[in-house]
């Protein structure tokens, strides 16, 4: 759960750990922060708010994060919209369901594109303290 002036900005589950990657579960997770934020990977808010979700994350890890983890998180966050529309959608058992999911993806790839056009910002922003 995250706190911000003391309210419950986000509450997650981490259930899903370990199907993949650490790299990749995190940045679901911090994919999923970003939603309601997601105007542009050009806002300056954006890697802000995620460094204290890594940090926290990492302040909880048993072996933490390698800086080449760390320097491959933006990637990994701007893969997400990719892998919705080749893993998830694959997985829906109704078919107007999942033509609704991919035609409703371009927001996200064009955030995922900012990251990519900024990812000097990002990494530096995940970079250990």
């Amino acid at each position: 759960m995250l706190l911000k002036d003391g309210k419950v900005a986000l509450v997650t589950d981490f259930d899903f750990m370990g199907a993949r990657p650490r790299i990749d579960d995190l940045a679901l997770t911090l994919y999923y922060a970003c939603m309601e934020d997601r105007g542009g990977a050009a806002s300056v808010r954006q890697p802000d708010r995620l460094r204290g979700l890594v940090q926290a994350y990492d302040r909880g890890l048993d072996r933490p994060l390698a800086p080449e983890e760390r320097a491959a998180l933006p990637l990994a966050l701007a893969r997400q919209p990719l892998w919705s529309i080749g893993g998830w959608v694959a997985l829906l058992d109704d078919e107007e369901a999942a033509r609704d999911h991919a035609a409703g993806m371009g927001p996200a790839l064009d955030w995922a594109l900012g990251i990519t056009r900024e990812i000097g910002r990002w990494r530096d922003a995940f970079r250990e303290r």
